[in-house]
């Protein structure tokens, strides 16, 4: 994640990837991606998963994790709608 002003700036794409295989290659650079909104529906750990919700977590800005609720597409496309502002 890229983290400006306290906030989601935007997305490091391939970070696993630099970070698997920085002492075996030293032209891999991170793919970075800025963005004012950034939405993660995938809902499970992995590269591209919750990891990114539990980084916010983890430097404290959201209290939890809230759960595999993305999975849920009509619920997560009802939450959207109704959190957007």
């Amino acid at each position: 994640l890229i983290i400006k002003d306290n906030r989601v700036a935007g997305v490091v794409t391939n970070w696993a990837l630099v970070s698997m295989n920085h002492n075996t290659q030293s032209c891999m650079d991170p793919n970075v991606m800025e963005s004012k909104v950034v939405v993660s529906s995938c809902g499970h750990d992995g590269p591209f998963g919750a990891t990114g919700v539990k980084r916010l977590q983890s430097i404290g800005m959201i209290d939890k994790v809230p759960g595999m609720k993305a999975l849920d597409m009509n619920t997560a496309e009802d939450a959207i709608v109704k959190f957007t502002r």
